[in-house]
C-alpha cells in the first residue's frame, strides 16, 4: 500500500505524535524509525510529502538523509530539527532543493505539519496528473482490474 506521507523519526515519542495526528486527520501515514530501511520504504511508498525528524541525529546521518532526499521525485519535504540540524541539512543540498520546502526548528508544532501536509495533498489533488490517475483508478477498479 502506497501512504501519501511518509515520516522518518528515530524518537519514539515524537514519531508516534506525528504520525497519529496525521491518522486523526484522515492523512494516510507511515512511520519509519530506521534509517536503514529509509531507502526502501522511499521506493515502495514513493511519497508526496517526506517528514524528516533530525532530532538525535549525528551529522553523518543528517548527511546521507540529504543526499538521500535529493535523489527524490519532487516530493514536498517537511525538515524538522534543531536550528543546528537543519543548517547541517540544508548545507548537503541544493538551494533550490528547498525554495518551496518547510524547515521548522524545535519545539514540534503537530498542527502546522498537519496544516501544511494538508494543502500540499490538495494541490496535487487538482493537478491534472492526479485527475487522470484517479480517473485510471476508477476505471480500474470498475472493470475489475
Amino acid at each position: 500500500m502506497a501512504f501519501p506521507v511518509l515520516i522518518y523519526c528515530t524518537d519514539r515519542s515524537r514519531g508516534g505524535i506525528l504520525n497519529k495526528i496525521l491518522k486523526r486527520n484522515d492523512i494516510s501515514a507511515t512511520l519509519v524509525k530506521h534509517l536503514e530501511e529509509m531507502q526502501t520504504a522511499l521506493s515502495r511508498h514513493q511519497p508526496d510529502v517526506f517528514i524528516v525528524d533530525l532530532k538525535n541525529e549525528i551529522r553523518d546521518e543528517i548527511v546521507f538523509l540529504a543526499k538521500l532526499c535529493q535523489k527524490l521525485e519532487q516530493p514536498f519535504l517537511i525538515v524538522l530539527g534543531s536550528a543546528a540540524d537543519i543548517q547541517t541539512f540544508e548545507m548537503q543540498v541544493d538551494s533550490f532543493f528547498l525554495e518551496n520546502n518547510l524547515c521548522l526548528a524545535d519545539p514540534l508544532s503537530p498542527e502546522r505539519i498537519v496544516s501544511k501536509v494538508n494543502e500540499i495533498l490538495l494541490t496535487k489533488e487538482n493537478t491534472p496528473q492526479a485527475k487522470q490517475a484517479s480517473l485510471e483508478t476508477d476505471l480500474k477498479q470498475f472493470l475489475k482490474l
